[in-house]
């Protein structure tokens, strides 16, 4: 338990301590957005919690681990296994296969599940993740909002 800019913080663990002539309990912190993400601006992590589409994968995310990506994003092994053979081992069909199984298997897909796929000790692109989601941001927050009359 610490203080820092006039903020207490503590530890990942659950633990009594004592502050003063007060007794208090310190509960795991959730991993959320803010703790995880430190650095990621609200506004971009409400771009991130968006649905990416096919294309912008394509264009973005060309990690030669889609296979290991695909594993980390929930794809059934069999599934990956049977991309894999259809594809004979062309890397960027394979992993745009991949993409394509994901988006169309779960409908809650989003660009933050990638975000950390890629950032995990599974797949450790961690540059990637960073230069997509810098890029995907900056894409997005300077689109115009259309009007409507």
């Amino acid at each position: 338990l610490s203080v820092l800019q006039g903020k207490l913080t503590v530890s990942n663990c659950l633990q009594n301590r004592s502050i003063g002539s007060n007794q208090v309990q310190v509960l795991p912190l959730m991993q959320n957005k803010v703790t995880r993400h430190p650095q990621i601006k609200v506004k971009d992590m409400a771009i991130l919690s968006r649905r990416p589409e096919l294309a912008e994968l394509e264009n973005h995310v060309r990690t030669n681990q889609w296979h290991a990506v695909g594993l980390q994003l929930h794809l059934e092994e069999n599934d990956l296994v049977a991309i894999e053979r259809e594809y004979r081992g062309d890397i960027a069909s394979c992993r745009r296969s991949m993409f394509d199984l994901w988006l169309k298997t779960f409908p809650e897909a989003s660009r933050k599940q990638l975000f950390d796929c890629l950032k995990s000790k599974a797949v450790a692109e961690i540059h990637m993740a960073e230069q997509y989601r810098e890029c995907i941001c900056r894409q997005l927050s300077q689109k115009p909002t259309p009007s409507y009359y």
